[in-house]
């Protein structure tokens, strides 16, 4: 048997006004929209990326994504990232984004680490804004739910 390693990629999607993507940030959105580009930047050779892409977390009210794909596939989907330019949300139209690369790890467990991290530097810039702060807290329950299933 054998094992197939994976990467897991922690994205952060920033739209123009810095706003929420909201409802327009789901895992199937996201999906859809990564594999748009990558059929538009690799044609018949994305066959192989698009079946190994995982989303495993999304936070609209952080932008955050936690994206796995297979390591073999890891240079074909960094070169496409940069193309997805929005997120269309069936009949309510579409968002644009940029994509941007926090951090790829071996393990989603590293993931999680770089999000705690980036959590606690929006407690610090929040201050005393007490309904931020249970914001990032819930959102942190959140992930370690997930992450928790997931394995």
């Amino acid at each position: 048997m054998v094992r197939y390693k994976n990467r897991s990629l922690l994205l952060e999607l920033r739209t123009p006004g810095n706003q929420y993507c909201g409802v327009y940030l789901t895992p199937n959105t996201l999906r859809e929209a990564i594999i748009k580009a990558l059929r538009n930047v690799l044609g018949m050779n994305s066959s192989a990326v698009e079946g190994n892409l995982r989303v495993k977390y999304v936070n609209c009210w952080t932008n955050l994504a936690v994206v796995t794909v297979r390591t073999q596939e890891l240079v074909n989907l960094r070169c496409a990232l940069p193309f997805v330019t929005a997120l269309e949300h069936g009949s309510k139209g579409s968002r644009s984004v940029i994509i941007k690369t926090i951090k790829v790890s071996g393990t989603i467990r590293g993931c999680q680490r770089e999000i705690k991290n980036l959590h606690s530097l929006a407690f610090l810039r929040a201050g005393n804004n007490a309904e931020l702060q249970q914001k990032v807290k819930d959102t942190e329950k959140e992930i370690e739910e997930r992450l928790n299933i997931d394995d």
